[in-house]
């Protein structure tokens, strides 16, 4: 009966200092990251290849924005979209929004994030029905996974954070993923 007792209490401890940790890694990321979700009009090819030049036009707008300033980038990026928009002759508008939206588990090259909430700026084209398309704003990983972008990903977060996202995900990526949905 002691041996069931130690070995449960064992366990106990194990599992809370794993969901503990797990769960301290999720904090960080969804502190330290701010995601950038574009939704289509449709999924018409029309309208997916118009939320792809968004895409483009919003992260061009926003190169030099502070990511910090949320609100000058929200507003910035809903301005470069609607520009977009309406100079191409297309009907509906563009409307972003900041705040903390669940993502699913996404992979950009080398760096993959667990499935959770995360702050950011989430763009709704139209009536917004169309597929995704998804980046990290901040630190800026939309446009690539080079040296730079990497290097001020691994200063925005902690060395155990950035060791899990970069690496073939294991059980501690498991089990953020799992915390997350």
């Amino acid at each position: 009966m002691k041996r069931i007792f130690l070995s449960a209490s064992f366990l106990a401890v194990t599992v809370t200092a794993v969901l503990t940790y797990a769960s301290g890694l999720q904090a960080e990321l969804h502190n330290s990251l701010i995601r950038l979700h574009i939704i289509a009009h449709s999924d018409s090819e029309f309208d997916q290849s118009i939320k792809s030049a968004v895409r483009d036009a919003v992260l061009e707008a926003t190169s030099g924005i502070d990511a910090a300033d949320i609100e000058q980038f929200r507003v910035t990026a809903q301005d470069a979209a609607n520009q977009y928009l309406k100079s191409r002759g297309i009907e509906y508008r563009a409307a972003a929004e900041y705040g903390e939206f669940k993502f699913p588990t996404k992979e950009y090259g080398t760096v993959s994030l667990p499935a959770g909430k995360y702050n950011g700026i989430r763009i709704t084209l139209g009536s917004g029905n169309g597929h995704n398309w998804w980046c990290i704003m901040y630190p800026p990983l939309c446009v690539g996974e080079g040296d730079t972008a990497k290097e001020a990903l691994r200063l925005a977060i902690s060395d155990d954070a950035y060791e899990t996202i970069t690496k073939k995900p294991d059980i501690r990526f498991r089990i953020l993923e799992l915390m997350g949905k």
